[in-house]
């Protein structure tokens, strides 16, 4: 395994994760985040525009970074991404009903700098196990760069039990369960400060050998402490 900061590549699990830096990529990205979500039936053909989810369906694609996938082969398998608004209070999940009032407020204290959402996570039914880890701990390593503090989420139920399953109980609740974006969703929050400590106690006592060992590198200590 190796985690490049300076290009923000992540070789593990028989993936290659990197932070899409072209627009060629982008297009990739996106086209992929199109292709899981209609075969999913989160969207439909009309929601789509050239390929990719349409600017009605999807207005946040042009204030992402997103990330890449690709199995040996070099086919892209998976993409997740991070938005970023100057505003936390503008992101999509912290737009949801009937969000916790003081974990909500808690998250907005962080300011705009701290705060990303993960979002468009998106793998292809045949990728290698653990793209999804994969492409989180990529997305980790971009947040310990870019002192975030905090991950909010619009998270699937299906993928929120896959992560506590390997990550351990690293999301805290933000908001009931809701319908967004063709699913139901649970709101969420990752605190990245105390992510890393959950994420090795977990991975100590992992029934999966390469979890055990791989964990605790992928998603390494964050020393930026959230505000109070």
């Amino acid at each position: 395994m190796s985690v490049t900061q300076e290009h923000l590549r992540t070789d593990v699990f028989g993936v290659t994760v990197e932070q899409v830096r072209t627009d060629e990529d982008v297009w990739d990205a996106r086209r992929l985040h199109a292709d899981v979500y209609l075969e999913r039936h989160y969207v439909e053909p009309p929601d789509l525009r050239g390929g990719v989810l349409s600017a009605d369906v999807d207005p946040w694609a042009g204030i992402s970074t997103y990330f890449i996938a690709r199995d040996h082969h070099r086919h892209p398998v998976g993409v997740g991404r991070q938005i970023q608004f100057d505003d936390p209070g503008r992101l999509p999940a912290m737009s949801l009903s009937n969000l916790d009032d003081v974990a909500r407020r808690h998250v907005l204290r962080q300011g705009g700098h701290a705060v990303v959402e993960i979002s468009a996570l998106a793998v292809r039914r045949r990728a290698p196990r653990f793209t999804s880890l994969a492409l989180y701990a990529a997305m980790w390593a971009r947040s310990i760069e870019q002192e975030h503090t905090a991950w909010v989420m619009a998270i699937h139920p299906s993928l929120a039990r896959s992560i506590v399953g390997s990550l351990g109980p690293v999301i805290s609740p933000l908001g009931p369960p809701q319908w967004f974006m063709g699913s139901d969703v649970i709101p969420g929050i990752i605190w990245t400060d105390r992510g890393a400590g959950i994420v090795a106690c977990t991975a100590a006592g992992h029934k999966l050998a390469p979890l055990r060992a791989r964990l605790p590198e992928l998603f390494p200590e964050n020393p930026t402490e959230r505000r109070p």
